[in-house]
C-alpha cells in the first residue's frame, strides 16, 4: 500500500502544505457529492411530478369500452411508478442529511488536525529559512574561495591574500554554522513530517472510506428504487397476460350485457270490424281484443264488411 511518508520530501519542502490542502479539500468534496445528489434528487422529484399527472389525467378518460379494465391497470401501475420514484427520492434526502452531518464534523476534524499539526507547520517553515540560508551561506563561501584562488593567481601582495584569506574563513565558519543548525533542524523536520504525513494519511483513508460508502448509499438508493419499479413492471405484466381477450369480453358482457332473453316471434293479426248505418257490430262476430281496440271510422272512408268486400261509411 502506498504510503504519505515517502512521497512527501523534496528539496523544497512542500509536502506538508500539499497533504493539509487535500485534508481542507476533503471538506469541498463532500458539499459537492450533497449537492450532486440534490440535484439528482430534483431530477427525481420532476419526474415523479410528470406521472403523477400521467395518473391523474388517465383518471378523467372514460367511456372505452371492453379496452377499460386494462386502461385502469395501466393508471394504477403509473401511480405505483411514481411511489417507487418517491422512495429513491426520500432516501436521497436521507443521503444528503447524512452527508451534511459529515461535512460538519470534517470542518471540526481538520480545525482539530490543524492545531495538532502547527508544531510541524512550524518546523517546515524553520527547515525552508534554514534551507535557504544554507544556500546563501554556500554561495557565500565559494565566493570567497574564489577571491583567495584568484588573488594567488594575479600575484597579488601578501596582505591583499591574507585579507582574502581571512574573508574566506570567517565564510566557512558561518557555512559550517549554518549546516550544524540545519541538521539540528532537520532531524526534527523528518520525525515531524513522517509521523504528520501517517496522520495526514490515516485522515484521507477515513475520508475516503466514508465517501465511497456515501456513493455507495447512493447507489443503493437507485438499486432499491429499479428493484420496486420492476417489481410495479413484472405485476403489470401479470396482470395483462392474466386479462386475455377473452376474459375482457366476458367481463365487458357481465357489466354492459342488457339480457339473455331473445323477443318472440309477434305474428301478424289482421285487423276486421263490422259496421254499418243502422247496426252495431256484434260481439258474437268480432274477436274480443279488436273489441277492445276498434275505434270508429272517420265518415266516407272504406272498411271491411264479414264478407271482405269495401263499403263506404256514409254515416252522418
Amino acid at each position: 500500500m502506498v504510503a504519505f511518508e515517502d512521497h512527501f520530501w523534496g528539496d523544497k519542502n512542500a509536502g506538508y502544505d500539499v497533504l493539509y490542502h487535500n485534508m481542507k479539500y476533503g471538506s469541498n468534496a463532500s458539499k459537492e457529492l450533497a449537492d450532486f445528489i440534490r440535484d439528482r434528487a430534483s431530477v427525481e422529484e420532476s419526474y415523479v411530478k410528470s406521472l403523477q399527472k400521467l395518473a391523474r389525467s388517465a383518471t378523467s378518460v372514460t367511456q372505452l369500452g371492453s379496452f377499460d379494465p386494462l386502461w385502469g391497470v395501466l393508471r394504477v401501475s403509473t401511480d405505483k411508478l411514481a411511489s417507487a420514484h418517491q422512495q429513491v427520492i426520500q432516501k436521497l434526502h436521507d443521503l444528503m442529511k447524512e452527508l451534511k452531518d459529515y461535512g460538519e464534523k470534517q470542518k471540526e476534524k481538520h480545525k482539530t488536525a490543524k492545531e495538532k499539526f502547527s508544531s510541524t507547520a512550524e518546523i517546515v517553515q524553520t527547515i525552508q529559512t534554514m534551507t535557504a540560508a544554507l544556500q546563501k551561506a554556500n554561495e557565500n563561501y565559494y565566493a570567497r574561495c574564489q577571491d583567495v584562488e584568484r588573488c594567488r593567481k594575479d600575484g597579488s601582495n601578501a596582505k591583499d591574500i591574507e585579507k582574502a584569506e581571512l574573508k574566506m574563513k570567517k565564510a566557512a565558519e558561518e557555512y559550517k554554522g549554518v549546516v550544524e543548525r540545519r541538521e539540528i533542524i532537520r532531524n526534527d523536520f523528518h520525525y515531524r513530517m513522517a509521523d504528520t504525513s501517517k496522520k495526514f494519511q490515516k485522515i484521507e483513508e477515513e475520508h475516503l472510506k466514508s465517501i465511497v460508502g456515501h456513493l455507495e448509499s447512493y447507489i443503493d438508493a437507485h438499486r432499491a428504487g429499479q428493484s420496486l419499479i420492476k417489481q410495479v413492471h413484472d405485476e403489470f405484466q401479470g396482470q395483462l397476460s392474466s386479462m386475455t381477450v377473452d376474459r375482457l369480453l366476458e367481463q365487458f358482457v357481465r357489466g354492459k350485457g342488457t339480457g339473455t332473453d331473445i323477443p318472440d316471434v309477434v305474428p301478424y293479426e289482421e285487423y276486421t270490424m263490422h259496421l254499418s248505418n243502422n247496426t252495431s257490430p256484434s260481439s258474437d262476430n268480432i274477436p274480443a281484443n279488436h273489441l277492445q281496440t276498434q275505434k270508429p271510422c272517420p265518415e266516407g272512408m272504406l272498411v271491411h264488411n264479414v264478407t271482405g268486400s269495401l263499403e263506404l261509411n256514409n254515416r252522418n
